[in-house]
């Protein structure tokens, strides 16, 4: 699940990015918006979520594989103490 969600958040940023360069380099996609700064500021702010969702998503992939493997020198610990 954590996957699907960590792709989900990578496509909306790299469509938010591929929005905001074509707003800022092609200016025939210039005449659809009235409110240019406007739009500017909400691809920017998505992409912004996206990344911080991204990066999230990122450090709870690691936490369990970390969790598991101090559990399994936890494990060692007490059997070589045994």
């Amino acid at each position: 699940m954590l996957k699907a969600a960590l792709s989900h958040f990578v496509a909306m940023r790299d469509k938010a990015v591929a929005n905001l360069n074509n707003v800022l380099n092609n200016s025939a996609g210039v005449g659809e918006h009235v409110d240019l700064v406007g739009e500017v500021i909400n691809l920017v702010e998505e992409i912004e979520r996206s990344n911080s969702c991204v990066a999230l998503l990122n450090g709870m992939n690691t936490a369990p594989a970390a969790a598991e493997s101090m559990t399994s020198v936890r494990a060692a610990a007490e059997t070589d103490e045994e």
